[in-house]
């Protein structure tokens, strides 16, 4: 299909004395599409594990479609000394609101995402997917790839542990992601004790109630990485106590019961005023205490929203909302306790 698209292409584009050159080069094209099809025909028959460990020999050529697969990635393979495997990233993973590699991945590597064409010139080992590729796009990507890694949970900061295991496996670098896993669960273990301390000091006040809010009416509810940190923080995810899961929709009549004592912010510091404006405009919202108080958090996306280890950085932001009863001083040594960063 892909070499029939081109080839008319070139058809209708080119001058007759160039079409033998770009038909070569669709040729070739279509041929490692062939060959990674054929590899993944005969990988694809192992339908328990969406991403099976190297065997043989370790793929030295690396692609990610996902800033999910890029983070990580990055992480691991710069624990190896192995940074030069990495062949493609996302178009994300240039973007300072949502990406904590900007600044680590060499400008000289491609930036192709899921494209298709592109993908397939670089000749990967391994391409790394995320479940929330597009469909159309990733299927067809699928196809493409000598060797695969689906990452496809993402509802938990014990998904993100396992995705980083996962994917280490992948790599033929089990150690170097085994290490990274287990500092960040160290690191959510002492993010958990900090907060038992500090709600132990203050045991006559209430939890938190919390809410996010991103300005589309949605909010993130049980089953997803939000919920986790703000259980870590020691406040109540309200959607979640209600039974929701994933990014439900709210009614104005929903939140007089949700009634969140904050809201979390999904946008940076500088959007966050017309955030605030927005929600003293909405029916429901405007009546939630929150919102009567002015009480608003604002993390940094790129935190909030990370699948990667970085997520954790958003804990000492959320308790410092939570709990305004201790001292500033005795804030700032739970807050800096748990932090033992994981990159290498």
């Amino acid at each position: 299909m892909i070499i029939l698209k081109m080839k008319r292409h070139f058809n209708k584009t080119l001058k007759p004395w160039r079409f033998a050159a770009g038909l070569g080069a669709c040729i070739l094209v279509g041929f490692f599409a062939l060959r990674f099809a054929t590899s993944h025909w005969n990988m694809g028959k192992n339908t328990n594990n969406s991403c099976p460990p190297a065997t043989e020999s370790s793929p030295l050529k690396i692609a990610s479609t996902s800033l999910a697969g890029d983070e990580i990635l990055v992480r691991i393979l710069t624990k190896a000394g192995a940074t030069e495997r990495l062949v493609a990233v996302s178009a994300q993973a240039d973007n300072p609101t949502y990406s904590h590699v900007a600044q680590e991945v060499s400008k000289i590597i491609p930036r192709v995402g899921d494209n298709l064409e592109a993908l397939a010139s670089l000749q990967p080992d391994l391409v790394v997917f995320a479940s929330f590729n597009r469909p159309a796009v990733s299927n067809t990507l699928k196809s493409l790839a000598v060797q695969t890694c689906w990452l496809d949970a993402f509802e938990s900061l014990d998904d993100i542990r396992t995705n980083i295991m996962k994917l280490g496996a992948a790599l033929g670098l089990k150690d170097d992601a085994n290490a990274i896993a287990d500092t960040f669960q160290r690191e959510g273990g002492a993010a958990a004790r900090a907060t038992q301390i500090l709600a132990g000091e203050m045991k006559s006040a209430p939890r938190t109630r919390v809410l996010s809010f991103d300005g589309s009416g949605t909010v993130m509810a049980g089953k997803t990485t939000f919920d986790d940190l703000v259980h870590l923080a020691g406040g109540i995810n309200a959607a979640s106590a209600a039974g929701l899961t994933g990014w439900p929709r709210v009614t104005a009549e929903s939140l007089t019961s949700l009634a969140p004592d904050i809201i979390v912010l999904l946008t940076d510091t500088q959007n966050a005023d017309s955030l605030k404006q927005q929600l003293r405009a909405l029916p429901g919202w405007r009546d939630t205490p929150a919102v009567k108080n002015h009480r608003y958090v604002v993390p940094s996306s790129a935190d909030l929203l990370a699948l990667s280890p970085d997520v954790l950085n958003t804990v000492s932001i959320l308790r410092a909302a939570f709990f305004r009863g201790p001292s500033p001083k005795r804030q700032l040594e739970l807050h800096q306790q748990p932090h033992e960063k994981a990159r290498p």
